[in-house]
């Protein structure tokens, strides 16, 4: 008989706990080197197979802004922050009465092209009393080349990115501590990569 979907998903995450693909300590460190800023954002889908097993999203931004903010010498901007400068940053480069035009560019695209790292969450209600999701985390970076083609198309592409570190974990926990075991990954993640950059430095 078959099995539904969701249910293979759960046996699968169960089977490659807690990663299930490429590990944290397997990324390209180097390309980690020299970076000093970087924002971040998160998002979460909305739950397959039930509505048992969802994020407190309120306390996973407090969550991980708070671990973001224990980074001392690599800075992470959390998603508000960056918008609101990001705006400063505009204004500035866009005033009749800034003299140094290109060191005003410079600034803004600088920033607002700075490494973003994504935690995505799929929450998954495997069974009535069961819970099962993932946690993907990437590092974007954005690529300073001209006339940039995707092969073989040649379609022109306009500020192309790279993921230079990556990783995936799955998990499972009944629906009342699901939502912590997803924020607990999550924090993980940016300890991990916040380890895997000062490794790099």
């Amino acid at each position: 008989m078959l099995m539904p979907a969701r249910e293979v998903l759960w046996l699968c995450l169960l089977v490659y706990l807690p990663y299930s693909a490429m590990a944290a300590s397997d990324a390209p460190k180097g390309y980690l080197k020299g970076i000093n800023i970087i924002s971040y954002d998160l998002g979460v889908e909305k739950t397959a197979g039930g509505d048992q097993c969802n994020i407190d999203k309120q306390s996973l931004e407090t969550s991980v802004e708070f671990v973001a903010n224990q980074s001392t010498k690599l800075k992470i901007v959390p998603p508000d922050q960056k918008m609101k400068r990001t705006n400063e940053l505009t204004g500035e480069a866009t005033s009749r009465s800034i003299t140094d035009k290109e060191a005003a560019n410079k600034a803004f695209r600088d920033y607002n092209f700075m490494p973003s790292f994504f935690i995505g969450i799929q929450p998954v209600q495997a069974a009535q009393f069961a819970c099962a999701g993932t946690v993907n985390a990437e590092l974007w970076v954005h690529i300073d080349v001209e006339n940039a083609r995707i092969i073989p198309t040649q379609a022109l592409m306009s500020y192309p990115g790279a993921v230079i570190w990556t990783t995936t974990a799955g998990f499972w926990a009944p629906p009342q501590t699901f939502s912590n075991q997803a924020i607990n990954v999550a924090e993980q993640d940016i300890k991990q990569l916040v380890n895997d950059w000062a490794a790099a430095q």
